[in-house]
């Protein structure tokens, strides 16, 4: 079956997987398994939809699987995408409802603080919004999480939010001596891309996409998880 994204940087031919084939946690009942034939699809492009010939949306993009991940246009990469089949019932009334959804509020201040998932108690995140150098608005991030092994890892990143949403482009940090500091031995390879959604001040959800990097040496791969807020800091409104 051949499908098209409308995605970042183009428009891209992709034809549906038709052996069972399955990674990460992405079951193949929930889940579309597709391989490029035309274009690349970049990191940003996160929920571009995938059309049939009739316009008809699908699904929307979710990731990469493959060995090569850090390469977009490497055809021997699977495109992930969610099935829209699997969560139509949970936006169903947002679709050509006359009830409007919910007015969510956009990123601020008011997210700063620490956050976690309750049930996996012993990571988390310290998230910081403010203003940048040029007025736009700031998301920094700082994942303290472990590697397959038991490891400690601090992965970091910063972003421009959209709305009550942020794609932040992690990167991992190591090489540092420790009382010598010296600030060029310091290696900042990628570590794949954090997607933060806040339904209020309080709660959220986090998506983790590793790169081939974060894969190789960490043992990472794809999570999602809702989120709270553990900790506040004092903030103005908004």
């Amino acid at each position: 079956m051949n499908l098209t994204r409308r995605s970042k940087p183009e428009i891209t031919e992709e034809k549906l997987l038709d052996r069972d084939y399955s990674c990460g946690n992405w079951p193949r009942d929930s889940f579309i398994y597709k391989f490029q034939t035309i274009g690349g699809t970049a990191g940003g492009s996160s929920g571009a939809p995938t059309l049939l010939s009739n316009g008809r949306i699908v699904g929307q993009f979710v990731g990469w699987c493959g060995d090569n991940q850090d390469d977009r246009c490497d055809y021997s990469n699977y495109i992930v995408d969610g099935s829209l089949s699997a969560y139509f019932t949970s936006i169903a009334t947002y679709i050509n409802s006359e009830t409007p959804p919910p007015d969510v509020p956009a990123i601020g201040s008011k997210h700063t603080g620490s956050w976690y998932y309750s049930e996996q108690s012993g990571h988390g995140f310290s998230i910081e919004v403010g203003e940048s150098g040029d007025g736009t608005t700031l998301v920094v991030v700082y994942w303290y999480t472990y590697d397959s092994t038991g490891n400690p890892v601090f992965l970091i990143g910063s972003g421009n939010p959209d709305g009550n949403g942020v794609e932040i482009e992690l990167t991992a940090q190591y090489g540092m001596i420790y009382g010598e500091f010296d600030p060029a031995t310091v290696q900042r390879p990628g570590a794949g891309v954090a997607n933060f959604t806040f339904s209020d001040a309080n709660n959220g959800t986090f998506e983790y996409i590793p790169s081939g990097w974060t894969i190789s040496n960490f043992g990472h791969s794809n999570i999602e998880m809702p989120i709270t807020k553990l900790f506040d800091v004092s903030h103005p409104d908004p």
